[in-house]
């Protein structure tokens, strides 16, 4: 083990210790309590191919972790890039291949994605998650 494999361990159990006593624990203390549930939608199956997304319209509430399930039965590779969200979202597929993904919505609208790759966007593979509800 390296040097830096031996360190993050006590590194990581030094942070859970700090912030155990920044939120009022410390021996003894009654641990806190889990995060809510976030709602899940999904998964929802979007197929990727013939420079087309099917289906091109997902809808979702607000605040739902959606759980995208991509397969991509082409031989060439697809992307998926979704617009409008605070971080970007960049889900690529070699051809004959699926991926499953979540991503949270935290507010109502209509949120673009497209495929990137060579002229796949301009002959139309494009498609919306709206949010609303």
């Amino acid at each position: 083990m390296t040097r830096f494999g031996r360190a993050i361990p006590g590194l990581v159990l030094a942070l859970g210790a700090a912030s155990a006593c920044a939120a009022g624990g410390g021996p003894g203390a009654a641990p806190s309590p889990p995060p809510p549930d976030v709602p899940t939608a999904g998964p929802v199956r979007i197929v990727l191919s013939h420079n087309s997304y099917r289906p091109s319209v997902v809808h979702v509430r607000p605040g739902a972790a959606l759980l995208l399930a991509l397969e991509n039965p082409d031989d060439e590779p697809h992307d998926l890039n979704l617009l409008g969200l605070a971080e970007p979202v960049h889900l690529f597929l070699n051809g004959h291949k699926a991926i499953v993904s979540s991503v949270t919505f935290p507010r109502p609208g209509t949120y673009r994605f497209y495929c990137s790759l060579r002229r796949h966007r301009l002959d139309g593979m494009e498609g919306d998650v709206v949010v609303d509800g």
